[in-house]
């Protein structure tokens, strides 16, 4: 049997790695690299002297083409890229060189399987893989049969499948975490060092860290810097400590002269090489701060902010801010889940004081 995974991000490559030495060990594997992401072609030639095992290859999404060359691609169902069958296909979501890969497939008639591996948040909040966005992706779902939006996920790949409210295939298959005893995990440290020449820490950051997020550049009418300064005053307090963990689209000096948490790294790579356990993941609604535990099963505190910027904006928000904060606390019933007693939710900065007070000292 065959197997294709594509990968466009560094977490993408995290799973696929985990999943290819779990599941797939023994099996003929390729690995797509689609490029459009940091430090790509680093990783790319990393994967290649490190992973013999399995073929690499890199798929340039400068070669795309303008749209009067790509969007044809798409409902003409032809993939200049590669002419390879596989047996089994897996994608972390939507991504424009997939659905030529399946379409591809598909087009051609034989047999062949699509699997799911998780991206994020995203199958626990709901959110499917395949969104119409525009008026090309309504016309591929209502007049092309072979393309992606048809497609049937057999089964996906998740780090907790127990959480998952709305399947997206009748087979959910749990992905080990990344902790000891899994034969993934030196591998893709191994991999990643080697690629971001890391050189990791032996002491931790002490405090809490404040997930910066691009809320105002994205139309939102909660502003981030303000949030964070009232949480640095309460932090301040009592206190303690309180870093900002830049957005990868947010400037450098963008909350001025405060303490950051110092690191161009991917978070999820961040998390593979650096102690964590003295901080208090803070957020508005970054999903982000649940990456200790479901990557790696670390119950890393959390406050989350939901209740609290909830009440600061909601009443004078306009459509789309009350939408985010209606997501937020959605999102909310699921750490809640996951997180039970590591997990503290201040309603104002009275109620966040007093959190702070309380919380074991040795958890900051």
């Amino acid at each position: 049997m065959r197997h294709a995974l594509l990968a466009w991000t560094p977490l993408h490559v995290v799973t696929s790695l985990n999943l290819i030495e779990n599941f797939l060990k023994m099996e003929d594997v390729t690995l797509y690299l689609y490029d459009e992401f940091t430090q790509a072609e680093t990783l790319y030639r990393t994967l290649r002297e490190l992973r013999k095992d399995i073929r690499v290859v890199r798929i340039s999404y400068q070669k795309m083409g303008p749209n009067y060359r790509s969007i044809p691609r798409l409902f003409f169902n032809t993939n200049p890229f590669t002419e390879e069958f596989f047996d089994h296909l897996y994608f972390p979501g939507d991504n424009y060189f997939g659905r030529l890969l399946y379409a591809q497939h598909h087009k051609s008639g034989k047999k062949f399987h699509l699997h799911y591996f998780e991206d994020g948040m995203a199958p626990y909040l709901g959110v499917p893989p395949m969104q119409v966005n525009n008026w090309v992706d309504q016309l591929q779902l209502d007049w092309n049969k072979h393309s992606l939006f048809s497609g049937k996920w057999e089964s996906e790949y998740l780090y907790r499948p127990d959480l998952v409210k709305r399947p997206l295939a009748d087979q959910k298959i749990s992905l080990p975490p990344l902790k000891a005893g899994n034969p993934a995990l030196e591998i893709i440290r191994e991999v990643f060092q080697k690629a971001y020449q890391i050189h990791p820490q032996e002491e931790s950051e002490h405090g809490l860290l404040y997930f910066d997020q691009p809320f105002l550049h994205d139309k939102t009418g909660i502003d981030e810097v303000a949030v964070y300064q009232r949480v640095k005053e309460v932090a301040d307090q009592v206190g303690w400590k309180a870093f900002v963990k830049l957005h990868p689209r947010s400037p450098k000096g963008k909350y001025g002269p405060v303490d950051y948490l110092e690191t161009d790294l991917p978070w999820e790579i961040y998390l593979l090489f650096f102690d964590t356990k003295n901080l208090i993941m803070t957020t508005v609604n970054s999903t982000a701060a649940l990456s200790p535990y479901l990557l790696f099963e670390e119950k890393t505190p959390v406050l989350f902010l939901t209740e609290w910027v909830y009440r600061m904006y909601y009443d004078q928000a306009d459509r789309h801010t009350r939408q985010v904060l209606d997501n937020s606390r959605s999102l909310l019933h699921l750490v809640t889940a996951l997180y039970q007693d590591r997990l503290f939710v201040p309603k104002d900065s009275e109620d966040l004081f007093e959190k702070l007070v309380t919380m074991d000292a040795a958890s900051c």
